[in-house]
């Protein structure tokens, strides 16, 4: 993906193109070992090459921008989701003969609440962007990192995830149905981990902070996912079904980024931090 920043939260990711370019004419890296680089992790990038000890200093602003963007972006996508309800509702059900209400509406929620499961990136203060495989970049990156021998193939990412984003939108317009609005504990938890997940993006895939995308895998993306389901089964148990295998995938996922972690120590043989760390 390009290199990319939000509106309001500038990205550690946007001097990666020069700490790829510095490391190019810095030479090869002097040890034996290979280390895997993080996906975009750029300041890094010319201590890796040199072999030299990073310090892992706790990053408190970035932090902040992570804490900041996600609430901003939940702010955003509650104002999307209030205006949509007020578009709904003034929308007369009995219009051509009834088929607003029954075709219709039905139809423009479940197209709205399909682009918001896979596109809620699109609301992000932060480069939530998910890796493109086919860029010379990201096919580096595949090749550096150490992998476990169980992960799925690239192939079945997409399969999974575009699953998911129908299960998403179709219990969010069974919840709807049965609710008669957005703004209920239901999509307040989705919205909630929906822009919990575009942050972890922006942590592992923009940033390269692999510790500290364990922390959040584990703690905000699996967790807020149970949350969904707990929200949706006790308010629609058809749709709390429906939106269930998603946190069972949630729930696979984290044990393989965490698997990853592990296979991947910085240069200083260290495992890294599970907090935000600061780029030299």
């Amino acid at each position: 993906p390009g290199v990319q920043t939000g509106p309001l939260i500038s990205s550690p990711s946007r001097d990666l193109f020069s700490a790829r370019k510095h490391k190019s004419q810095i030479g090869t890296r002097t040890s034996t070992r290979t280390y895997a680089i993080p996906a975009y992790g750029p300041t890094l990038l010319p201590y890796y090459s040199r072999g030299a000890s990073i310090s892992f200093d706790f990053d408190a602003a970035l932090l902040a921008r992570y804490v900041g963007a996600t609430v901003l972006q939940f702010a955003l996508l509650v104002a999307a989701l209030k205006g949509f309800d007020v578009v709904m509702n003034a929308t007369p059900d009995a219009a051509l003969g009834g088929k607003v209400g029954t075709y219709v509406k039905p139809a423009l929620a479940w197209i709205s609440f399909a682009f918001l499961a896979v596109k809620s990136r699109t609301f992000a203060f932060v480069n939530a962007a998910r890796p493109d495989a086919n860029t010379a970049m990201e096919k580096r990156v595949m090749k550096e990192r150490v992998r476990p021998s169980w992960q799925p193939p690239g192939f079945a990412f997409g399969i999974i995830w575009s699953t998911i984003g129908l299960l998403r939108a179709t219990s969010c317009l069974m919840i709807y149905q049965t609710v008669g609005t957005t703004m209920c504990w239901p999509f307040l938890a989705i919205l909630a981990h929906l822009c919990i997940g575009d942050t972890w993006n922006a942590v592992n895939n923009a940033d390269g902070q692999l510790g500290f995308s364990v922390l959040l895998v584990w703690f905000g993306v699996h967790i807020s996912a149970w949350n969904v389901v707990k929200a949706f089964y006790l308010t629609n148990q058809s749709a709390g079904f429906t939106i269930l295998p998603m946190a069972c995938w949630l729930t696979i996922a984290p044990i393989l980024v965490t698997h990853i972690w592990l296979l991947n120590p910085a240069p200083n043989g260290k495992r890294y931090p599970l907090y935000p760390v600061r780029t030299h």
